[in-house]
């Protein structure tokens, strides 16, 4: 198992707890709460089955954007140091010659370095989003939907004597 992106924030540090807040057939939702000096930030996922998009929101935290196991190449198709100011997304390839797609609920801040991006101060309440971009087109795709944030699903399912008729998830 080799991590390839990694979200998180300044204040959840080792001494951070984690906890199921969430859960139904097709998701889980995981927190993360700070230790004694993290001041209550917090930052909560939800572990959707088949989204596209890594989410998180924030609570109070200084949120690290992205930690890329191969480093930050070009930010925006800029090489490193980069500063973003009033951003709303971005784009990050690693060395590994992947895209990163990411996505903010608000206008933010960050600096990308070559080992990721972090936003610059704290943002409660500030979601973050990363898709990795199978390819050049699919970028559009993502950007038109990034707004849209899974967070669980139903399973529904009817029959029909002993055959199943239906089955239906939302």
């Amino acid at each position: 198992f080799e991590t390839t992106l990694a979200i998180g924030a300044s204040e959840l540090s080792g001494d951070a707890t984690h906890t199921i807040v969430a859960h139904d057939p097709l998701s889980v939702s995981v927190q993360w709460r700070a230790g004694g000096g993290g001041g209550g930030a917090a930052m909560t996922t939800p572990l959707v089955r088949g989204m596209p998009c890594l989410t998180a929101t924030s609570t109070q935290p200084t949120p690290t954007v992205g930690r890329l196991a191969s480093g930050a190449v070009r930010a925006n198709g800029e090489p490193p140091p980069v500063h973003l100011r009033d951003a709303t997304s971005f784009g990050v390839e690693p060395g590994s010659g992947q895209l990163w797609a990411f996505y903010l609920s608000a206008k933010a801040e960050l600096t990308v370095d070559g080992s990721g991006a972090k936003v610059v101060g704290k943002q409660d309440g500030l979601v973050l989003r990363a898709a990795l971009v199978p390819s050049r087109e699919a970028r559009g795709t993502l950007d038109a939907h990034a707004a849209r944030v899974p967070v669980g699903g139903a399973v529904h399912a009817a029959a029909n004597g002993k055959s199943a008729a239906q089955l239906r998830f939302s």
